[in-house]
Protein backbone atom coordinates (compact mmCIF):
# COMPACT_ATOMS: atom_id res chain seq x y z
CA UNK A 1 0.00 0.00 0.00
CA UNK A 2 2.69 2.09 0.71
CA UNK A 3 3.75 1.61 -2.53
CA UNK A 4 0.42 2.96 -4.05
CA UNK A 5 0.26 5.92 -1.75
CA UNK A 6 3.71 6.66 -2.54
CA UNK A 7 3.14 6.14 -6.34
CA UNK A 8 0.50 8.49 -5.37
CA UNK A 9 2.08 11.12 -4.01
CA UNK A 10 3.97 10.97 -6.64
CA UNK A 11 1.49 11.68 -9.03
CA UNK A 12 -0.12 13.67 -7.18
CA UNK A 13 2.72 16.19 -7.25
CA UNK A 14 3.17 15.23 -10.56
CA UNK A 15 -0.47 16.28 -11.83
CA UNK A 16 -0.03 19.62 -9.31
CA UNK A 17 3.33 20.55 -11.23
CA UNK A 18 1.66 19.70 -14.62
CA UNK A 19 -1.24 21.69 -13.67
CA UNK A 20 0.58 24.46 -12.11
CA UNK A 21 2.84 24.11 -15.54
CA UNK A 22 -0.23 24.69 -17.60
CA UNK A 23 -1.73 27.14 -15.86
CA UNK A 24 1.45 29.19 -16.31
CA UNK A 25 1.81 27.96 -20.12
CA UNK A 26 -2.12 29.14 -20.38
CA UNK A 27 -0.88 32.35 -18.90
CA UNK A 28 2.13 32.33 -21.19
CA UNK A 29 -0.26 31.08 -23.71
CA UNK A 30 -2.36 34.10 -22.94
CA UNK A 31 0.03 36.46 -23.15
CA UNK A 32 1.81 35.95 -26.06
CA UNK A 33 -1.71 35.58 -27.77
CA UNK A 34 -2.18 39.24 -26.10
CA UNK A 35 1.35 40.12 -27.55
CA UNK A 36 0.29 38.51 -31.39
CA UNK A 37 -2.78 40.35 -31.36
CA UNK A 38 -1.02 43.34 -30.84
CA UNK A 39 1.21 42.68 -33.45
CA UNK A 40 -0.78 41.58 -35.79
CA UNK A 41 -2.84 44.70 -35.30
CA UNK A 42 0.47 46.69 -35.38
CA UNK A 43 1.14 44.48 -38.69
CA UNK A 44 -2.14 45.27 -40.67
CA UNK A 45 -1.66 48.57 -39.46
CA UNK A 46 1.83 48.90 -41.28
CA UNK A 47 0.37 46.43 -44.46
CA UNK A 48 -2.18 48.86 -44.31
CA UNK A 49 0.13 52.16 -44.67
CA UNK A 50 1.79 50.06 -47.28
CA UNK A 51 -0.74 49.59 -49.46
CA UNK A 52 -2.04 52.99 -49.26
CA UNK A 53 1.71 53.89 -49.87
CA UNK A 54 1.97 51.97 -53.09
CA UNK A 55 -1.42 52.96 -54.23
CA UNK A 56 -0.11 56.29 -54.12
CA UNK A 57 3.37 55.28 -55.73
CA UNK A 58 1.19 53.60 -58.64
CA UNK A 59 -0.80 56.63 -59.43
CA UNK A 60 2.70 59.28 -58.73
CA UNK A 61 3.05 59.23 -62.37
CA UNK A 62 -0.42 60.50 -63.28
CA UNK A 63 -0.22 62.93 -60.83
CA UNK A 64 3.08 64.16 -62.40
CA UNK A 65 1.59 64.07 -65.45
CA UNK A 66 -1.57 66.59 -64.02
CA UNK A 67 1.16 68.54 -62.16
CA UNK A 68 3.37 69.07 -65.42
CA UNK A 69 0.25 70.06 -67.14
CA UNK A 70 -1.08 72.42 -64.39
CA UNK A 71 2.25 73.74 -65.04
CA UNK A 72 2.48 74.25 -68.38
CA UNK A 73 -1.15 75.90 -67.99
CA UNK A 74 0.30 78.73 -65.27
CA UNK A 75 3.29 79.12 -67.85
CA UNK A 76 0.71 79.81 -70.77
CA UNK A 77 -1.08 81.91 -68.31
CA UNK A 78 1.64 83.89 -66.93
CA UNK A 79 2.88 84.56 -71.06
CA UNK A 80 -0.86 85.37 -71.33
CA UNK A 81 -0.94 87.79 -68.31
CA UNK A 82 2.14 89.10 -69.44
CA UNK A 83 0.76 90.04 -73.01
CA UNK A 84 -2.49 91.57 -71.03
CA UNK A 85 -0.24 93.87 -69.09
CA UNK A 86 1.94 94.83 -72.22
CA UNK A 87 -1.75 95.98 -73.94
CA UNK A 88 -3.20 97.66 -71.09
CA UNK A 89 -0.15 99.81 -70.93
CA UNK A 90 -0.44 100.39 -73.94
CA UNK A 91 -4.24 101.28 -73.95
CA UNK A 92 -3.07 103.65 -70.99
CA UNK A 93 -0.80 105.14 -73.15
CA UNK A 94 -3.17 105.37 -75.97
CA UNK A 95 -6.28 107.02 -72.97
CA UNK A 96 -3.65 109.75 -71.57
CA UNK A 97 -2.57 110.36 -75.34
CA UNK A 98 -6.10 110.44 -76.26
CA UNK A 99 -6.58 112.54 -73.40
CA UNK A 100 -3.91 115.16 -74.28
CA UNK A 101 -5.03 115.53 -77.79
CA UNK A 102 -8.99 116.15 -76.32
CA UNK A 103 -7.45 118.64 -73.98
CA UNK A 104 -5.10 120.64 -76.79
CA UNK A 105 -8.44 120.98 -79.04
CA UNK A 106 -10.10 122.62 -76.22
CA UNK A 107 -7.18 124.76 -75.91
CA UNK A 108 -7.43 125.29 -79.77
CA UNK A 109 -11.11 125.71 -79.95
CA UNK A 110 -10.15 127.99 -77.10
CA UNK A 111 -7.92 130.03 -78.99
CA UNK A 112 -10.27 130.16 -82.29
CA UNK A 113 -13.12 131.58 -80.20
CA UNK A 114 -10.86 134.14 -78.56
CA UNK A 115 -9.47 135.14 -82.26
CA UNK A 116 -13.18 135.56 -83.31
CA UNK A 117 -14.16 137.23 -80.34
CA UNK A 118 -11.05 139.90 -80.52
CA UNK A 119 -11.24 140.18 -84.62
CA UNK A 120 -15.30 141.09 -84.02
CA UNK A 121 -14.08 143.79 -81.45
CA UNK A 122 -11.57 144.96 -83.70
CA UNK A 123 -14.07 144.98 -86.65
CA UNK A 124 -16.91 146.35 -84.41
CA UNK A 125 -13.79 149.37 -83.49
CA UNK A 126 -12.49 149.40 -87.20
CA UNK A 127 -16.47 150.18 -88.14
CA UNK A 128 -17.17 152.74 -85.21
CA UNK A 129 -13.91 154.55 -86.70
CA UNK A 130 -15.26 154.62 -90.02
CA UNK A 131 -18.99 155.70 -88.76
CA UNK A 132 -17.53 158.49 -87.04
CA UNK A 133 -14.70 159.46 -89.63
CA UNK A 134 -17.77 159.63 -92.45
CA UNK A 135 -19.98 161.53 -89.45
CA UNK A 136 -17.46 164.06 -89.21
CA UNK A 137 -16.78 164.24 -92.83
CA UNK A 138 -20.38 165.02 -93.25
CA UNK A 139 -20.28 167.19 -90.48
CA UNK A 140 -17.57 169.02 -92.12
CA UNK A 141 -19.84 169.19 -95.50
CA UNK A 142 -22.56 169.89 -93.78
CA UNK A 143 -20.69 173.20 -91.59
CA UNK A 144 -19.14 174.22 -95.48
CA UNK A 145 -22.30 174.29 -97.07
CA UNK A 146 -24.06 176.32 -94.51
CA UNK A 147 -20.86 178.40 -94.46
CA UNK A 148 -21.71 178.51 -98.30
CA UNK A 149 -25.38 179.24 -97.77
CA UNK A 150 -24.23 181.37 -94.77
CA UNK A 151 -22.30 183.45 -97.16
CA UNK A 152 -24.85 183.45 -100.37
CA UNK A 153 -27.79 184.74 -97.46
CA UNK A 154 -25.57 187.57 -96.15
CA UNK A 155 -24.81 188.21 -99.69
CA UNK A 156 -28.30 188.43 -100.90
CA UNK A 157 -29.13 190.19 -97.67
CA UNK A 158 -26.29 193.23 -98.70
CA UNK A 159 -27.70 193.00 -102.29
CA UNK A 160 -31.40 193.35 -100.97
CA UNK A 161 -29.69 196.25 -98.18
CA UNK A 162 -28.36 198.12 -101.08
CA UNK A 163 -30.85 197.48 -104.20
CA UNK A 164 -33.60 196.83 -103.08
CA UNK A 165 -34.73 193.61 -104.65
CA UNK A 166 -32.89 189.98 -105.05
CA UNK A 167 -31.24 188.73 -108.47
CA UNK A 168 -32.41 185.04 -108.90
CA UNK A 169 -30.38 182.99 -111.13
CA UNK A 170 -31.79 180.08 -111.73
Amino acid sequence: HLKRLASLCRYENSWFLLHKRSQENAQAAEAVDGDVVVLSAHWEKRRAALIQLQEQLHSLPDFISQFDAITAKIAHLEGDFEEMESRLVYLETLCCQCEQQTVKNQHINQMEIYKKKKRFVELNLEHAQRVAELERAMQQKLRERQKVYEEAFHQDIEEYLSTGHLQHTG
